[in-house]
């Protein structure tokens, strides 16, 4: 597949201003390098929130493909002047990193070689600190032939071919990891997130300027509640929550093939056109001596269960499946969204 991650920060609490809830919960999903992370408003009103981080997030590794395309909608901080917003690192060597010119308003382009290389800059971009701006880079890996391609609000801004893209830094010829950064004073909100690389027939190029809508259960599917809830038996009351209570509102079950599944809003009142895909998110930890496995289940036109994921902790961890529509035999376009449901099972 091609679309690898999205995020619409949307599920670490609702109050502008406060830390991310429960403590440790973007560090779930995240790697982390500071506790200093906030919500914000969002980059569009009325569409959930946004994540103000003081330092940096980073992604798990998602690919080994050698193109890797980023978008996000970002807000500066009125403080500081210039530093790191973007970087794509493989494992812990970053390679190329996008940085923002605080005196022109541009974004340049560098190549990580300890004595860095600037490899081009954009011109038009304007970005001007406390003004939400939506920025996609895309970036094909390679000693030679390597290619960079920069947009700002769905425009071309910057676009590189021929050049060396790959780090002398680098393990692979990949980058598989994104880091969200910032440096030298400011603050970087973030919102709208997504990853795709170039491999599969959709999601493998630019989606545009797009929005990540936060949905959560409805209502519980008759027949397919096979958990037991932390308490009463309305299963979607224990999930539904923002930031999620933990050990207050659960599901549980230690038997293979127990299955919850849930019914989620239409998102057509939310302005969609296109639906480019979905991504599950699932907290859990284990209770007792044995691991096991967790399934998040699609279910609309047929089935798909994907891979197993372990959980073998007894803190809790963020477990994240992202699908595109149409190719995991699930209806999703905005006005049958509905029709689509999605559950949790044990493997």
């Amino acid at each position: 597949m091609a679309l690898l991650w999205i995020d619409g920060f949307d599920s670490y609490g609702t109050t502008v201003g406060s830390s991310a809830q429960p403590a440790g919960i973007v560090g779930r999903k995240y790697a982390t390098g500071s506790s200093s992370l906030y919500v914000r408003d969002p980059r569009i009103p009325g569409n959930g929130r946004s994540l103000a981080t003081a330092y940096y997030v980073e992604t798990p590794a998602l690919t080994t493909d050698p193109t890797l395309i980023v978008g996000l909608g970002i807000c500066l901080s009125d403080t500081g002047y210039n530093g790191y917003i973007i970087g794509l690192r493989d494992g812990s060597a970053l390679g190329i990193y996008l940085w923002y010119n605080g005196w022109s308003g541009e974004i340049e382009v560098w190549r990580n070689e300890g004595t860095d290389v600037l490899l081009g800059c954009t011109s038009g971009s304007n970005l001007r600190r406390g003004c939400w701006t939506y920025v996609e880079a895309k970036v094909y890996c390679h000693d030679t032939a390597g290619t960079v391609e920069v947009r700002v609000n769905g425009t071309t801004k910057l676009s590189l071919s021929g050049i060396d893209t790959k780090s002398g830094y680098l393990t692979h010829g990949y980058h598989d990891k994104v880091r969200l950064e910032q440096t030298n004073g400011f603050t970087l909100y973030v919102d709208d997130f997504y990853v795709c690389d170039a491999t599969g027939s959709k999601c493998n190029d630019f989606l545009g300027v797009v929005k990540v809508v936060t949905c959560r259960p409805a209502s519980d599917v008759a027949g397919k509640q096979d958990w037991t809830p932390q308490s009463g038996t309305d299963h979607c009351a224990m999930l539904d929550e923002n930031p999620c209570n933990d050990d207050t509102d659960y599901v549980e079950s230690s038997t293979s093939g127990h299955l919850d599944q849930f019914e989620y809003g239409d998102v057509s009142s939310a302005g969609f056109t296109a639906l480019k895909g979905v991504g599950l998110c699932a907290d859990c930890r284990e209770t007792d001596a044995n691991n096991f496995t967790l399934l998040q289940r699609a279910e609309g036109t047929s089935v798909s269960e994907g891979s197993a994921r372990d959980v073998a902790g007894t803190s809790y961890e963020t477990h994240v499946r992202v699908m595109e529509s149409d190719t995991e035999g699930a209806d999703w376009t905005p006005g049958a969204f509905d029709a689509t449901q999605f559950g949790i099972k044990v493997g």
